[in-house]
């Protein structure tokens, strides 16, 4: 390959790499250990429900469990205020990657808006005598 070709594929790759750092949601998180598999990647849009009164967020999840249960904590300065919640799901394990919804309920006194807000998202669960768990936060856009 010459320099030219070998520069070009250098310049792609570089490329590619930036986009999947820029792209939307979190990046994706796995934990593997003695054949349990838990990956999510935390999808951005979030959705506004009921004029704020919750969020619901889209979590890509992957594991090889029975089950897992994932837990998102929502927090996002709306005006002079803070806006947070918390959701909670159990997922059926199938082994390859799904889209799991988590609304995530505003327990504060303050409705969340349409922004941007911080989700912490947590994924666990347990097969036979092995446990783990992965964790993210990142910044999402809440829309109507």
């Amino acid at each position: 390959m010459n320099n030219n070709r070998m520069k070009a594929a250098v310049g792609a790759l570089a490329g590619g790499a930036a986009l999947a750092l820029l792209g939307p949601g979190a990046p994706a998180l796995a934990f593997d250990s003695d054949g349990l598999h838990l990956e999510f990647t935390v999808q951005s849009p979030a959705t506004l429900v009921a004029r704020g009164a919750a969020v619901d967020v889209a979590v890509d999840v992957e594991c090889n469990a029975q089950y897992a249960y994932l837990d998102i904590q929502l927090t996002e300065r709306v005006g002079s205020r803070i806006a947070s919640g918390y959701g909670n799901t159990r997922v059926t394990c199938t082994g390859v990657t799904q889209r799991v919804l988590v609304r995530v309920v505003a327990s504060s006194d303050k409705s969340f808006a349409k922004g941007s807000a911080v989700a912490s998202a947590f994924l666990y669960s347990c097969t036979g005598t092995v446990c783990g768990s992965e964790s993210a936060s990142t910044t999402i856009k809440v829309t109507k």
